[in-house]
């Protein structure tokens, strides 16, 4: 990285920077081209972010940057950050417009990582990038089989849930977690409610609702 700290329009040899990185792809530090530590930034669970000067000059301007928790582009005038689709404030802990996906990426559509920030990143503001389900390694369901497995298990119902399902299976990418969810899912529309009554059978709001957050949950 080049940043004209010196203000005479033009790149000197001290002037080329390196940015360091956690597991989360957040910005940790900035080294100069000796490798001296120049400007570190600290973070929130929910990427709060303070940038300091951690060198002799630390009276001086900061290394202009664009980037920092998750690599994605910080506006420090507000705390915010650009994630493509939508900003996220980690202040407020949350997006501050809900996910165009909709239920597909998350049962609450403001909601950032399920409230559980270290699981992974969210580069797009659109679906969730995790570091992959706990278990066994079983390889759940894919979107190919979306249709013919709500076809099964839809086949004597009429409720709104199955008019969608299908479709909103099918938006979830292939990759393990998503693979674990919809496993989850069509396993407890098979196997129905642990309770009786109206509002906890397959369908109701009350279950689809809490059988959502469940496998978003367990799949993790």
């Amino acid at each position: 990285m080049l940043r004209d700290v010196n203000k005479n329009r033009r790149f000197e040899s001290d002037e080329v920077f390196t940015y360091t990185k956690d597991h989360l792809g957040s910005v940790k530090d900035i080294t100069d081209n000796q490798g001296k530590l120049r400007q570190r930034y600290h973070y929130s669970a929910y990427g709060v972010t303070k940038i300091e000067k951690d060198d002799d000059r630390r009276s001086g301007q900061l290394i202009e940057s664009n980037y920092a928790y998750t690599s994605r582009e910080f506006e420090p005038e507000t705390g915010c950050y650009y994630y493509r689709a939508r900003w996220y404030c980690p202040q407020m802990e949350k997006f501050i417009l809900e996910d165009p996906l909709g239920l597909a990426a998350s049962p609450n559509k403001l909601q950032y990582l399920l409230n559980n920030p270290m699981i992974g990143t969210d580069p797009d503001g659109l679906y969730p990038d995790y570091n992959g389900p706990r278990g066994t390694g079983n390889p759940g369901v894919s979107s190919s089989s979306c249709i013919s497995g709500y076809g099964t298990i839809c086949q004597n119902r009429e409720d709104f849930y199955c008019s969608v399902a299908p479709s909103i299976c099918q938006i979830f990418p292939d990759n393990p977690r998503s693979n674990c969810i919809r496993a989850c899912l069509q396993r407890k529309e098979i196997e129905g409610p642990k309770s009786c009554g109206a509002n906890s059978r397959p369908g109701s709001v009350s279950f689809e609702t809490g059988t959502h957050i469940d496998c978003f949950s367990a799949c993790l």
